[in-house]
C-alpha cells in the first residue's frame, strides 16, 4: 500500500532545522512509521526477487555489475531500513 503523504506539514528535525527529504523519509517518522517501514521492505524485497531472478536468467558481463551494485543496494537500504530510530522529545 502506497500512502500518500503531506510533506508541507511535516516539521524540521529539530536539531537541524531539515525536513524530509522524502515521502519515506517523512513516513518513517510519522504516525504510521512501522507500516510504512513495513512496506518499504516489502518493495525492497520484491525489487531483490526481481533482480536475482533476471541474474539466474543469465546477463552478460557488461551488465552484471550493474545487477550487482543493486542487490548491495538493496542489502544497505534493508539494513537502514531496520536501523533503531531514535525520537527527539
Amino acid at each position: 500500500m502506497m500512502m500518500n503523504l503531506n510533506l508541507s506539514k511535516t516539521p524540521p528535525d529539530q536539531s537541524t532545522g531539515i525536513g524530509p527529504l522524502s515521502e519515506l523519509d517523512a513516513g518513517l517518522v510519522g504516525e504510521n512509521a512501522e507500516q510504512v517501514r513495513e512496506d518499504a521492505l516489502g518493495r525492497l524485497a520484491e525489487l531483490e526477487l526481481s533482480l536475482r531472478s533476471t541474474l539466474n536468467k543469465g546477463v552478460s558481463s557488461a551488465e552484471y555489475p550493474n545487477y550487482a551494485a543493486l542487490l548491495e543496494a538493496c542489502e544497505a537500504s534493508r539494513g537502514v531500513l531496520k536501523m533503531a530510530v531514535r525520537r527527539t522529545p
